[in-house]
């Protein structure tokens, strides 16, 4: 089917003009209208009556004419409005007169005048157009019968509901105003097949927050086109549906709402549309044949440049073609890309791939051209190719280790090509691919050429940017020997930076590094010949960074125990009004009591034992022992006090004794405490030895 041309409705529009509005086959002639009353009321028609004018008669001669099968309705000077109501005028029963065209008027209002069954007539077309205010009813444009209506040039265009309804078939809207169109105004039928949108500007659409959807589509349209359009703030759905051809083309729009467009599309060209968007995949695109994403500008909420606002899936089956061009993608989110397709091609674009399984395809061609790619996460790309896939003109930046890896062949007879690619900051082994793709040299599946990579040459360069491995490290795929044979090719194809200047790598290793500089891969296995002296050195620096690191971790363990230490003697043991200096220093200089200066112990013996006191004092030496004097944080004092003899004969003659001396007795002196210093102690306990018990006193 042929698309429909640029649809520029001139001023004065004659019989001549509407095949360039619509091709003949994309028209659609209905069959013929019966009994219909098309009240066409203006400034002249002003009695009404079962038999209605027709706008052929002399009643409408200077407004309305009849020839070449069109009527044609023109306000005339004097005649600034025209009020198209029902009950004013019937339609000539003529069988010639196909189109209705209404023009120059000020003023128009338009109600439900194609439905009335007065007149059978085969009118299917209704063209309006050079207006500044249209006025539609509800019903004014419902048929009965297939109609396509014409609309350009209408300053303002104020709807109500079902304004267009019933068996209309085709729509096109161009250098108009929909100002505050009235929710559910386009109730549109099965009937509908096309729709066409050129310089339509939306105003005040909305404001209450009430409309749904504006275009519904309840079967699937021939073709949606909408070109050079303001349509204003979504913050509902403009459109809903499904077409075959879907053209949305230098647009701008605003989006608010999560749904402000859902369309499923058999062919969908979405091209220099400038969107901003607060909504996430606000835009939702459903492609089932052929993608064409051309110079949209697309931003977010915060201003930045992103494709984060439209969502598109495809269909279960193969796509055909898929072309992403000239567009700021941004930051893509994860299976932003998961099809089945034969050809796809992304162009000149910029990226931003930090995130798993971006790209998910299946495709017999792939074409990456010219984009600027600021990071690629290691899952980020998986392409299975049946026949080639070419990387030409590309600048990455950041690419992770194994960036490439999961681009895979199908056949034998697949070639993935990276050409004029320029690579920067990126880590080792980003560029390692299959060991599959190097099993054959005369004839590889893998071409590199022209590979710029902004980095200072080295001897090993070539080597690094292929294997993830060190010698001791197999990296994360394993390395094995398949890259060793294309190294030296690589050399010849890399360009690096030595000292200012780009410099063919090979010359630089020609020029600058000598065999034991170079890793060598050897059938049987990679070994590494460069100076060994290095890796000892290092072994023994790492040795001795761990002995210091331990040493200095046991220092600090006894630092903390120490530490912990005198917490709990200074918290527990000594409160802290007390001193904590010289704790013993003052018994320690005290001398030894003389036997006749000795303090009465006894003193505090009970009655009963007063009797015995003089031969229990006497039968023991009098000697007075200070074996221990132990000083606390809490500046305690404890001394033993032995009273008698220490010898076995004294314990044996302790067991014949009677009861009277074998009795323990607590004494409490002050005068043992050395009068200097009295409150360093808090307490002194004394230990007496009998024959059978110990004699205890605390003072």
């Amino acid at each position: 089917m042929d698309k429909w041309p640029n649809l520029h409705v001139p001023t004065g529009l004659t019989l001549e003009d509407v095949p360039q509005l619509y091709h003949e086959s994309d028209i659609v002639t209905g069959p013929v209208w019966e009994n219909v009353t098309d009240p066409f009321s203006g400034k002249l028609l002003i009695q009404r009556s079962a038999i209605l004018p027709s706008l052929c008669s002399q009643t409408f001669q200077g407004v309305c004419s009849c020839e070449n099968g069109v009527i044609k309705c023109v306000c005339i000077e004097g005649l600034p409005s025209l009020d198209f109501s029902p009950g004013t005028f019937s339609l000539p029963d003529r069988e010639d007169l196909t189109t209705l065209m209404i023009s120059g008027c000020n003023n128009l209002i338009l109600g439900q005048i194609f439905t009335t069954n007065v007149r059978s007539q085969i009118i299917n077309t209704v063209v309006i157009f050079d207006i500044n205010k249209l006025t539609l009813k509800m019903d004014a444009l419902s048929f009965d019968n297939l109609t396509t209506v014409v609309m350009g040039n209408i300053q303002n265009i104020e709807m109500r509901k079902n304004a267009f309804g019933e068996n209309l078939e085709n729509l096109a809207i161009l250098d108009s105003t929909l100002k505050m169109p009235f929710p559910e105004a386009f109730l549109l039928s099965k009937t509908f097949n096309k729709l066409y949108l050129e310089k339509v500007k939306l105003t005040r659409t909305n404001t209450r927050g009430i409309m749904k959807t504006l275009f519904h589509f309840p079967r699937k349209l021939s073709k949606l086109d909408v070109k050079d359009c303001s349509l204003g703030f979504l913050n509902y759905t403009l459109f809903r549906g499904e077409s075959f051809f879907v053209n949305i083309t230098n647009n701008k729009m605003i989006v608010e709402s999560e749904d402000a467009i859902e369309i499923t599309a058999n062919n969908l060209e979405f091209t220099h549309n400038d969107v901003k968007g607060k909504e996430l995949g606000a835009i939702n695109f459903k492609v089932l044949d052929t993608l064409n994403f051309v110079a949209n500008k697309m931003t977010d909420k915060d201003d930045n440049e992103g494709v984060n606002v439209l969502h598109v899936t495809f269909g279960e089956k193969m796509v055909k073609d898929v072309k992403i061009k000239n567009s700021t993608l941004g930051r893509l989110r994860g299976h932003f890309l998961d099809l089945d397709i034969e050809h796809i091609e992304i162009s000149d674009c910029s990226m931003k791939l930090d995130n798993e399984n971006i790209f998910n395809i299946n495709t017999d061609t792939m074409l990456f051209k010219d984009n600027v790619v600021e990071a690629v996460v290691t899952e980020a790309i998986s392409v299975t190719v049946a026949d080639h896939a070419d990387f030409v003109g590309n600048k990455f930046e950041h690419p992770q280790r194994e960036s490439f890896y999961n681009i895979l062949p199908v056949s034998n007879l697949t070639i993935i090509a990276f050409i004029n690619n320029t690579f920067k900051d990126f880590e080792p082994g980003f560029l390692k691919m299959r060991p599959d793709l190097y099993d054959k040299v005369e004839d590889p599946r893998i071409i590199f050429e022209n590979l710029t990579l902004e980095k200072s040459c080295d001897c090993t360069l070539s080597h690094s940017i292929l294997c993830t491995d060190t010698p001791d490290n197999p990296g994360m795929h394993g390395d094995g020997d398949h890259h060793g044979m294309f190294e030296d090719i690589l050399d010849q194809k890399i360009q690096c930076y030595f000292e200012t200047e780009m410099t063919n790598l090979s010359v630089y290793k020609t020029s600058e590094c000598s065999d034991k500089d170079i890793i060598v891969i050897k059938p049987v296995g990679r070994t590494v010949e460069s100076a060994s002296s290095w890796m000892w050195t290092g072994i023994v620096l790492g040795v001795v960074c761990l002995v210091v690191i331990a040493v200095l971790i046991v220092l600090r363990v006894k630092m903390i125990e120490q530490k912990m230490s005198r917490r709990a003697v200074d918290r527990f043991i000594v409160p802290a009004s007390r001193s904590k200096e010289s704790p013993v220093d003052a018994l320690e200089q005290a001398s030894y009591w003389e036997p006749g200066s000795l303090p009465d112990l006894l003193a505090a013996v009970p009655s009963s034992m007063a009797n015995s006191r003089s031969s229990s004092y006497h039968a023991y030496d009098n000697t007075l022992a200070i074996p221990e004097v132990t000083s606390l944080g809490k500046k305690s004092l404890s001394a033993s006090f032995y009273i008698g003899e220490d010898n076995q004969g004294e314990r044996d003659r302790s067991n014949t004794a009677p009861a009277s001396q074998t009795a323990p007795v607590s004494y409490r002196d002050t005068s043992l405490v050395v009068p200097s210093t009295p409150a360093k102690y808090e307490s002194m306990i004394i230990h007496g030895s009998g024959r059978s018990s110990d004699l205890i006193t605390e003072l």
